[in-house]
């Protein structure tokens, strides 16, 4: 059945028409790790797997990774002729913040199944209702967050950090060289550059955002075989406490009830629904084959401490990886995600791959980040950039497996001898393989006084 043809077969549900173990419930925040990490229970104890209810009533923080990662299930369960339904919160800040960032017009432009044929009955009365959270009116991130004069047909987007979709089959193929760089460009305008200026730590280098973080990430998105789509979205989250790209339960942004200041995180997220990171070099590594095509001096190489662990957290490994070695041939798949990482790796060496147009702007003295122009040289810059630089973690979710790195601080660092340290979550066989790559990038805001931040908290 095509995709068409599905999304006119596929009818409409109550919440009373699914059973407790066809529906995914979320408490008062949804992670990304609690949206995988309860599909991977429903596909573990479920023999009827004809439908699924992702039910996000009682939400009142959602993670934009969730909102693709739902697609992404979407889509592959569409592959096997399954159905997949929605609920959205009562909260009305939720659902504001649903529709500014178009997610809507976004999972329409991933499935072409409009948003409303897979929201359940109870929820439909929510359509056309009018968003009053963001006005615009305030500091720099507002205004970015939502233009009130924005019109249908505008040049301009009413959000700038709204998704964003480029469409790999509508597009001509000379076209896809251009993305990374018009992004890159968008990203590298006077307003987001003062913003980022402004909030994020890192030396002021607001440059690198888009020269090295929303470049090398969409050139290597645009580079998977086999990728019909890619989708970016982004979005400044505030909060106590500094916390880490793990999505645990102690990562949701709120309001301090006692403190007068808060911290924050960017976070940027790139999509496509290509080939899978691994599988992309998995042939290349298990014939023993060149994978490295930039060499770097010895002292270059950094060592990284890999946890690995199953659904449940149950430690499965605990090792140290140099990135200087590649992996052996009978290599775990997990240990092929974490080179796909390293210096110089890179699938081009045995496999055509898209070009892309380089960025415009280059500054001289960012080595090693000057490298990212080189073979197989992307990740790793924006690795580098991204942790190093600005203090910040990376996230991968591709295949059967969910990959987050940042730097080893203090004492880890000198237990370990390690510059980094990755954690690596391996999803049971029984849960499909993601459909595509998720790259996250969560970039540190400087803290700001509490009255400064008004409107993009997305709680009661």
């Amino acid at each position: 059945m095509s995709s068409s043809e599905h999304k006119n077969h596929q009818r409409t549900y109550f919440r009373s028409d699914f059973t407790k173990g066809q529906t995914l419930v979320f408490d008062e925040q949804a992670l990304a790790d609690d949206f995988d990490n309860a599909a991977a229970k429903y596909y573990e104890g479920n023999k009827d797997l004809s439908k699924l209810l992702a039910d996000f009533r009682n939400v009142t923080y959602l993670d934009l990774a969730v909102l693709i990662n739902f697609t992404a299930l979407f889509l592959r369960r569409r592959e096997n002729n399954q159905e997949t339904f929605i609920g959205i919160s009562k909260n009305k800040r939720v659902r504001d913040f649903i529709r500014v960032w178009r997610f809507p017009e976004a999972f329409f432009e991933a499935t072409a199944t409009r948003f409303e044929t897979i929201l359940v009955q109870d929820d439909q009365h929510y359509r056309g209702e009018k968003q009053d959270t963001y006005t615009g009116v305030g500091s720099g991130i507002e205004a970015l967050e939502f233009d009130s004069e924005w019109t249908n047909g505008s040049q301009t987007k009413r959000n700038f950090f709204e998704f964003t979709s480029f469409n790999l089959v509508r597009e001509q193929a000379e076209s896809f060289s251009t993305i990374p760089r018009g992004e890159g460009s968008r990203w590298n305008k006077v307003l987001i550059r003062q913003v980022l200026t402004t909030h994020l730590d890192g030396d002021n280098q607001s440059d690198e955002v888009a020269r090295v973080v929303i470049y090398e990430s969409l050139s290597n998105a645009v580079r998977h075989p086999n990728a019909t789509i890619i989708q970016t979205v982004s979005k400044f989250d505030w909060h106590e406490k500094p916390d880490e790209l793990t999505s645990s339960r102690s990562e949701k942004p709120s309001v301090s009830t006692t403190g007068r200041s808060l911290r924050g995180h960017l976070r940027i997220y790139i999509w496509d629904d290509g080939e899978s990171i691994v599988d992309t070099l998995l042939p290349t590594v298990r014939v023993g084959g060149p994978l490295r095509g930039v060499k770097l001096p010895n002292y270059m190489y950094d060592s990284i401490h890999l946890d690995i662990r199953d659904a449940a957290n149950k430690r499965m490994s605990l090792l140290r990886v140099s990135q200087m070695e590649d992996p052996p041939p009978d290599a775990s798949e997990e240990l092929i995600l974490l080179c796909s990482l390293f210096p110089g790796v890179t699938r081009s060496l045995r496999r055509l791959v898209q070009p892309v147009q380089p960025f415009d702007t280059v500054t001289p003295d960012a080595a090693p980040i000057e490298l990212a122009d080189k073979q197989g040289m992307g990740l790793y810059a924006l690795t580098r950039t991204a942790l190093d630089l600005y203090q910040g973690s990376l996230l991968i979710r591709s295949g059967n497996h969910r990959l987050v790195m940042e730097v080893a601080h203090d004492s880890y660092r000198v237990q370990h001898n390690v510059t980094y340290k990755a954690k690596i979550t391996r999803y049971p066989e029984s849960f499909p393989k993601f459909r595509g790559n998720l790259l996250g990038i969560m970039l540190p805001i400087r803290m700001v006084a509490r009255e400064d931040v008004t409107t993009n908290i997305n709680d009661d």
